[in-house]
């Protein structure tokens, strides 16, 4: 054997196992990249996952602390109507005992009857009758229902009077 031959043999072999030797570091280096480029994606999907979770809960707490305050709203308006109908349940009362009824304004003569409150104004809307030269005429008026008095029935005045 020819120590010439035997010393190409060993390159051949030593650079046969380094070529596949770097042929496998190649791979390697090649796989670690792409694991690497999957990393990155997955944690910049992570990221913004996390991003949008952290905006879903600032929106969730803010549209939370908007319910909390029209709730609060809410139940100060409730308060308020209940408030309102009660103060407004005598006014109620009061106005039930002079509609329908026969009225005059307070410490006057002219007898009208009571036909309702006018949607527009508020006031009680009242009726009586005129006579004139030319007939008898119906009259609508409007006046404050505060400004009303019930008139005493004939024969509650005649007892009042004796």
């Amino acid at each position: 054997m020819d120590l010439d031959k035997v010393e190409q043999r060993v390159n051949e072999v030593i650079n046969g196992a380094m070529s596949k030797a770097f042929e496998k570091r190649d791979a390697v280096m090649r796989e670690l990249e792409r694991a690497r480029q999957q990393a990155s994606g997955l944690a910049e999907g992570i990221n913004a996952a996390r991003s949008k979770i952290e905006e879903v809960e600032r929106s969730a707490a803010a549209q939370a602390k908007a319910v909390k305050k029209a709730v609060t709203q809410l139940e100060v308006d409730a308060n308020t109507v209940i408030r309102l109908l009660a103060t407004h349940a005598g006014v109620a009362e009061q106005l039930g005992q002079l509609v329908g009824k026969l009225v005059r304004i307070k410490g006057g003569a002219q007898q009208m009857v009571a036909a309702g409150l006018s949607e527009d104004s508020g006031a009680m809307r009242c009726f009586y009758e005129r006579r004139s030269a030319t007939g008898t005429e119906i009259v609508d008026i409007e006046l404050p229902w505060e400004a009303l008095e019930l008139v005493a029935p004939a024969s509650k005045r005649r007892s009042s009077q004796a």
